[in-house]
């Protein structure tokens, strides 16, 4: 099993780890704490989720879905990759692309699914080193290579990563 000798502690290394089995030393870097540092269920300590931290919200939780997902701006809603598309799109200035190559002065986000339900996004800041970088459920931040935290071949596909990157979408800052 990995470990993660960081400045700031996995919660629950044992778990997490094997969530995200193909995360090792070499490809990830936390860069905070865990939000709260308890277990699951999120607590109103768990102030912020993956979209929220793509969007640079940290005062709440966005997901489609309805009541109990967390904030939407859209009512109704449901959570598909289609609705998160036109969020990011209409309300943030992101358009589909074709890839998650690091482009210079452009953000990236990726949307993950396991099948046609989204379950995670990413970004890829449009300045440094072009990792990726995501707020792991209740966990930690971190910065990791993008496939390091995608379900893959061999691995349980109900418990294992957070599916595969289904759609990439840019911004590009002037």
């Amino acid at each position: 099993m990995a470990t993660s000798n960081q400045k700031f502690p996995i919660h629950e290394p044992q778990f997490f780890f094997k969530a995200f089995p193909h995360l090792k030393e070499d490809n990830h870097r936390v860069t905070s704490k865990a939000t709260p540092p308890q277990s699951y269920p999120p607590t109103t300590e768990y102030k912020y989720n993956c979209f929220s931290f793509v969007i640079d919200d940290r005062k709440r939780i966005w997901w489609p879905g309805g009541i109990g997902c967390g904030y939407w701006p859209r009512q109704p809603s449901s959570e598909t990759i289609a609705e998160i598309m036109e969020v990011l799109q209409n309300d943030f200035g992101y358009k589909p692309c074709d890839n998650g190559d690091f482009e210079k002065n452009t953000s990236k986000i990726a949307i993950f699914a396991k099948g046609d339900v989204p379950v995670h996004v990413a970004i890829q800041p449009s300045s440094g080193s072009g990792k990726w970088m995501s707020k792991m459920g209740y966990n930690v931040d971190m910065e990791h290579e993008l496939r390091a935290i995608e379900t893959q071949d061999g691995d349980d596909h109900e418990t294992q990563g957070y599916g595969t990157v289904v759609r990439f979408m840019k911004l590009v800052k002037r």
